[in-house]
């Protein structure tokens, strides 16, 4: 919440008249509803947040008087008037993951998800934009995300083409033809993890394999304050442009982030890209310019139905070698 606070700010700094003044309420310490009724007593003619999901299903519940920016997505059916939302979408990227296999020309594969309702999120969104696709799963498995020993969901995803590190007093355990199974085995992977669970899960599905196949994840999987991971090595997942431009835009945030701000902001730069982009959405809506859309800093904003901004990431926002970021991320 900070982190998405300090980035609005930030923004707010650099472009005063997107607003003639900002308050900030704390809905941690005042309850959502209390909060957005301070606001209106104080005279906000627009409202931005709140996010977490609870709390816009909370205020999406009551009358809204005035626009209203939910930072998060609202699951109803049908959002109430003056509600917007805008939210960062590890179920877009998803699906978006889905579409980049398809458009490399993969037909079949695998994909791990965490045991909790984020990873069924995950794992519902990609699998039914990869069947829209054609491309086929041939083995889908949940893992606990606690654990540091993948092997179990692993071999049960890949079948008869896991297993191949398996040792028997020291030896192989068995000959594998690595070239027959390459051709008849999984093309892809695709692992949805957070930065930590990633680290030990690309490596650890590299050993059950007697070949390599490209993987894919959705951004979580990354940590852009991080300088190099080589057990992340040539993942595949989408990025927002302000993180590949290594901050050429909004240039003070990103210098104070990898300064002064570097220990506040490790692991939360995408959420300070996500509060700057949060007053140009607001100042379009405002202004009622919302039919051409934003370049903004988390990607290509959009006005679509029922008061949702949508944020696209096109091919060229996708990160192929991690390490080679590391690179962008040093460059002045």
């Amino acid at each position: 919440g900070k982190a998405v606070r300090d980035g609005f700010l930030a923004a707010y700094l650099e472009r005063p008249e997107a607003a003639p003044r900002v308050l900030v309420y704390d809905t941690a310490e005042l309850g959502v509803l209390s909060a957005y009724e301070r606001a209106l007593v104080d005279g906000a003619q627009f409202v931005i947040g709140p996010l977490t999901k609870d709390d816009v299903a909370m205020l999406a519940a009551g009358q809204l008087s005035v626009p209203t920016l939910a930072l998060n997505s609202y699951s109803g059916e049908s959002p109430p008037p003056f509600l917007f939302q805008f939210s960062l979408d590890p179920e877009q990227e998803a699906r978006e993951a889905a579409r980049r296999i398809a458009a490399d020309g993969l037909s079949h594969g695998i994909a791990l998800f965490p045991r909790s309702a984020w990873g069924e999120r995950l794992s519902a969104a990609f699998t039914s934009e990869l069947q829209t696709t054609g491309v086929t799963l041939t083995g889908s498995q949940f893992y606990d995300p606690g654990s540091r020993d993948f092997s179990g969901p692993l071999r049960a995803a890949l079948g008869r083409y896991g297993g191949a590190g398996d040792r028997v007093d020291g030896k192989a355990a068995s000959h594998r033809d690595a070239a027959t199974e390459a051709r008849e085995g999984p093309q892809f992977a695709f692992i949805a993890a957070t930065a930590q669970a990633a680290r030990a899960l690309k490596p650890q599905l590299r050993f059950q394999m007697t070949y390599d196949v490209p993987v894919y994840a959705t951004s979580d999987a990354w940590d852009p304050s991080t300088r190099a991971a080589a057990d992340l090595d040539g993942l595949t997942f989408p990025e927002m442009p302000w993180i590949l431009s290594g901050g050429q835009v909004s240039t003070a945030l990103w210098a104070v982030l990898q300064g002064d701000w570097a220990a506040e902001g490790r692991g939360r730069l995408r959420l300070y890209a996500f509060g700057c982009d949060a007053l140009d959405v607001m100042s379009e809506l405002r202004s009622g310019r919302t039919s051409t859309g934003i370049d903004g800093l988390t990607g290509r904003l959009t006005f679509g139905a029922n008061g949702r901004i949508e944020r696209t990431l096109f091919m060229l926002d996708w990160i192929e070698n991690a390490l080679r970021w590391a690179s962008i991320g040093d460059a002045d």
